[in-house]
């Protein structure tokens, strides 16, 4: 049997400002952290593109799993 393996870019969201408030409520807004953050997933994923990678975007949750099954399926041919 054959273990299968997957490479895989799972982007973060553009909801980064009112996570990093809500996990350092001392620090207060962090809108540029958060601009950051939102950039450097977006190079990522330009590299991941480069390399012939998935790339997936983490948001919306709820149809999360349907778009991971999606890029993960075996391609389908035709007999």
């Amino acid at each position: 049997m054959t273990k299968r393996t997957w490479d895989l870019v799972l982007l973060g969201g553009a909801s980064g400002v009112g996570k990093s408030a809500a996990r350092e409520p001392g620090g207060g807004v962090q809108a540029r952290r958060a601009e950051v953050s939102a950039r450097y997933s977006r190079w990522l994923g330009s590299q991941a593109r480069l390399h012939a990678l998935p790339v997936v975007d983490g948001r919306p949750w709820s149809t999360l799993a349907d778009r991971l099954d999606h890029v993960l399926a075996p391609a389908q041919t035709s007999v």
